[in-house]
């Protein structure tokens, strides 16, 4: 493949050229990285953009978010509009169980937060099991395996909004 100048690329999460793009307009925007294309359309790549997104399509409120997630409506509400958030990983991991994200799309919003747990941290191996093989449960179920598998560090709860689903 050659490489011509002023020719704009869509690069996935492993650094694979994937789509050549020779729109002027956007190679701009796609150069900074600012958006990722999927699904025959152009997403924004800042965490507030990519959760509105996933938060729409699933059809939820802030509310609805705060009920799977146990991060307050508000705090949600300013993760959706504020490019520069202060997130921690455990929030961003209760985003994606709340969402019940397909893997690809929780490594996806954790790279956008600024976080990387590809690597060979034990902590890092478990949210990648629970991505993997446990992304459509809840959050109880989440800090139940992180619990068993010695992680301190449990999702957020929020107090008394949230009850255990009864087993």
């Amino acid at each position: 493949m050659s490489f011509k100048k002023g020719q704009t690329f869509v690069i996935d999460r492993n650094n694979v050229i994937i789509q050549s793009l020779l729109n002027p307009d956007l190679s701009e925007d796609i150069a900074a990285r600012r958006f990722i294309h999927a699904g025959g359309q152009w997403h924004c790549r800042a965490l507030c953009g990519t959760l509105d997104y996933h938060i729409k399509r699933r059809g939820y409120t802030n509310e609805k978010m705060e009920e799977r997630t146990g991060i307050s409506s508000r705090v949600i509400q300013d993760y959706r509009k504020k490019k520069d958030s202060n997130i921690t990983l455990q929030i961003v991991l209760a985003l994606c169980v709340g969402l019940n994200l397909q893997p690809d799309f929780s490594y996806d919003l954790i790279l956008k937060s600024g976080f990387n747990i590809m690597t060979a941290k034990d902590e890092h191996l478990i949210y990648r099991y629970l991505i993997e093989y446990h992304h459509i449960e809840n959050i109880f179920i989440w800090n139940e395996k992180l619990q068993d598998a010695g992680i301190p560090q449990q999702l957020p709860k929020n107090g008394d909004k949230m009850t255990a689903p009864e087993k």
